[in-house]
């Protein structure tokens, strides 16, 4: 038995539609087909009438989602949403954002009519659609100086939900709804388990590696630069020449830990395994020294990283987000040094644009991505914690590659946030908790030189691990967790076959 999902909606949205309910349904697990009538229903099926309810309108084992007006004719257009738009509904104790809905805040979430059917009051397909297809992205024009789209003057920013993965709510809803449609039913569609072994969520270790020894001529000039940063750009005066003096001090006693080493053994400790993305060029002043010019540490470092199960990645260089034969030079150099073609990547300094830094790591054979983030704030662009294939505005459909979407970066905390270590700890924990909750993927990225750079974040990333360590969570790179989920898909698509 499965779920026939049946799209009554406006033509334009079906595509937009079945993006939504294909990467829902992948996530619960349920077998499910997708149809644009009713004709090939099965009376076994549950149905799931997106729009148009009329058809189903005394079918009992049937859950309605209101296919919203507005929605289908926002999305025909690329204007800027008018959060004023919202309705704020209660669930699981919060307030949570609809973007598109006619019906009324007062009314039930789920209602159940008097055939036994189910209703969802308001279109959360629509919604969820906004946030993962990243759809503000294509319609708001501002950019930082580094051209990413910004945390500043986005939706989460104005509705004040960016530590909250909305998207996932939404699901939340779907899946309750489903929840009461099979109530006492003896039939119920069997899923799919979300992570191995019973655990309740996930989380990959990452790491962009900038350098493989703490100090040369370049690392040093990089060092200086990003000190004035602190001081000029930051507005961080005091950390600036603080960090300036320590690092000077440093290089006068002759100190130069392999900072990916370092890491390694930390994580070594408690079993874990995670990614380790590096660079193969870039000769933008915002690249930092390329260590591949000491190819016996190079390949050392990444010949240490395998041997223990890591994965090592890409960290394409800063001008690659738009540049799709820079991108696959750099691929292809660093396929000639890592043992399997089959790994990810994330942008340098973040620098991405929707969706042509997707179609470009696409292009040259990048297996997913992990830069989707806001540089300045902790938490979910997209309103997402699980792996995921990002949409094409342009095709209207999937992409093939993967986005496994960076939840938490060190130095958002300690520049960005301007927190102090045991404040930036609290909120990588009310975060971890936060994706928990949801059965999500919590995804860190922590510069192996971090800690080093900067001591009183040293003990951070350690407690992190312990942390983790006495949770019910998977942990993996990011080559491991993308591997489980198409496992977990394949049987999926075995069922629905």
């Amino acid at each position: 038995m499965s779920v026939a999902i049946i799209l009554q909606c406006d033509p334009s949205f079906r595509n937009k539609a079945s993006y939504v309910f294909e990467t829902f349904f992948e996530t619960l697990g349920l077998p499910f087909r997708i149809f644009e009538s009713s004709q090939h229903v099965d009376k076994k099926d549950l149905v799931l009438c997106y729009g148009d309810a009329s058809v189903f309108s005394s079918r009992d084992r049937t859950l309605f989602i209101p296919s919203s007006p507005q929605g289908s004719s926002y999305f025909r257009t690329r204007t800027p949403y008018d959060p004023g738009r919202v309705t704020w509904i209660t669930w699981g104790g919060a307030k949570l954002p609809i973007l598109f809905s006619e019906a009324t805040r007062q009314e039930n979430v789920l209602t159940t009519l008097p055939s036994g059917a189910i209703k969802i009051s308001h279109d959360i397909v629509a919604s969820a659609f906004y946030f993962l297809a990243c759809w503000q992205e294509l319609t708001l024009k501002a950019r930082d100086q580094w051209n990413r789209f910004p945390f500043q003057g986005s939706l989460q920013q104005k509705l004040d939900i960016v530590q909250r993965p909305v998207v996932m709510e939404y699901l939340q809803v779907l899946h309750e709804a489903l929840n009461m449609l099979c109530e006492g039913d003896q039939k119920q569609p069997i899923s799919i388990p979300l992570w191995p072994d019973g655990k309740k969520f996930a989380v990959c270790l990452t790491h962009d590696v900038h350098t493989l020894k703490r100090w040369s001529m370049a690392s040093v000039r990089a060092e200086v630069r990003l000190c004035g940063g602190l001081v000029l750009k930051h507005k961080q005066p005091g950390r600036g020449f603080s960090r300036f003096a320590r690092s000077t001090l440093s290089v006068m006693k002759g100190e130069n830990p392999v900072a990916p080493h370092l890491v390694l053994e930390q994580e070594k400790r408690y079993g874990y395994s995670s990614s380790f993305y590096f660079m193969t060029g870039g000769s933008s002043s915002f690249d930092p020294p390329i260590y591949g010019n000491d190819k016996a540490s190079f390949k050392q470092a990444i010949d240490s990283i395998e041997q223990r199960g890591g994965e090592v990645g890409l960290h394409p260089s800063f001008d690659t987000y738009n540049r799709p034969d820079l991108m696959a030079g750099e691929k292809a150099r660093l396929d000639q040094v890592v043992s399997g073609s089959g790994f990810g990547c994330r942008q340098h300094d973040l620098r991405f644009e929707h969706p042509t830094t997707w179609r470009h790591q696409e292009a040259a054979g990048l297996t997913y991505d992990s830069t989707l983030y806001f540089a300045e704030k902790i938490g979910f662009r997209a309103g997402w914690s699980l792996p995921f294939r990002p949409y094409d505005p342009d095709r209207d459909a999937r992409m093939r590659i993967w986005e496994l979407p960076l939840t938490v970066m060190d130095v958002t905390l300690s520049n960005y946030e301007r927190l102090d270590p045991e404040k930036g700890f609290e909120s990588i924990c009310a975060i971890l908790d936060a994706v928990r909750r949801v059965n999500g993927l919590f995804v860190m990225l922590w510069h192996p030189e971090f800690g080093v750079a900067t001591p009183a974040w040293a003990p951070i990333y350690e407690r992190l691990l312990e942390k983790v360590s006495s949770s019910e969570a998977y942990v993996g790179s990011g080559k491991q967790i993308l591997d489980w989920w198409r496992a977990r898909l394949k049987q999926l698509e075995e069922r629905n076959s």
